[in-house]
């Protein structure tokens, strides 16, 4: 029996948990390429310029809605999209950036026992690309492309419900990625730094305005979860956890000790 099989036949955690990570404006400093990218493809395409405020109001959408919202009057769309496709692969495997201490914060938790796993609206391709090129390809366990499934939601279930793990906390920056931990019962930690809407930041619970604040919440939420589980195996403690949702993407915690 090999070691993933024993895993989950015996229920046991190999790994002090799972952090599922969107890609764009959580790792990635998407409109650094994205805009040169968009530009050059109008161009090509004689369609109208848009301001680079616009482009970033659409980064994290899927592909044919970004597009769309970008060059709504666009007659040959499939060709746009292709030609968009490779520009951007172009940009991003020369120009792509991290945010700052991206590195950092990873190597920290892969080096704390965290596995690590990319759940993106982009391509696999894309993830791997964008990976390579900041050179934190090493760090990540699974690359997740909502492409492959009906979103983001339904990705997380399914490769989740193939893992013992309990402790698994999702970051990213849009509404799609809060519905896959909403949807999925997981807590959820929003990079502010990235390119939600200001009504999406106001849903993020835990908030983070930098990278190194994403850690800071992972380390806080998973303590919580470990003092729970050993709470839970003392018989003469009842710990009762409520999450409720109070409105979409908000949760309140509220963790009651009964003694006796």
């Amino acid at each position: 029996m090999s070691a993933e099989e024993k895993q989950k036949h015996t229920g046991e955690e190999a790994v002090k948990g799972i952090v599922v990570f969107d890609l764009d404006g959580t790792l990635l400093c998407t409109h650094i390429h994205v805009c040169r990218a968009v530009h050059e493809v109008l161009a090509l395409h004689s369609l109208p310029d848009v301001e680079d405020e616009r482009i970033r109001m659409h980064i994290g959408e899927d592909s044919t809605t970004f597009l769309r919202a970008i060059a709504p009057d666009c007659r040959d769309f499939q060709l746009l999209k292709k030609d968009f496709r490779k520009v951007e692969r172009e940009y991003l495997a020369k120009e792509g950036q991290l945010y700052k201490g991206v590195p950092e914060v990873l190597a920290q938790l892969r080096k704390e026992g965290f596995q690590l796993w990319i759940c993106s609206s982009g391509s696999v391709e894309y993830s791997t690309v964008a990976l390579k090129r900041g050179g934190i390809e090493k760090y990540f366990d699974e690359i997740l492309s909502a492409r492959d499934y009906e979103s983001k939601s339904h990705a997380l279930h399914i490769k989740l419900s193939l893992t013992p793990c309990r402790n698994v906390i999702v970051v990213g920056d849009r509404a799609g990625d809060l519905e896959a931990a909403c949807k999925n019962d997981l807590p959820f930690v929003g990079a502010r730094y990235g390119y939600g809407t200001e009504n999406e930041k106001k849903h993020m619970f835990f908030a983070a305005d930098t990278p190194f604040a994403v850690y800071s919440w992972v380390v806080r939420i998973t303590l919580f979860a470990q003092i729970y589980e050993e709470l839970r195996k003392r018989p003469v403690v009842k710990c009762i956890v409520s999450m409720e949702l109070i409105h979409p993407g908000r949760a309140c915690l509220r963790m009651i000790f009964l003694s006796f």
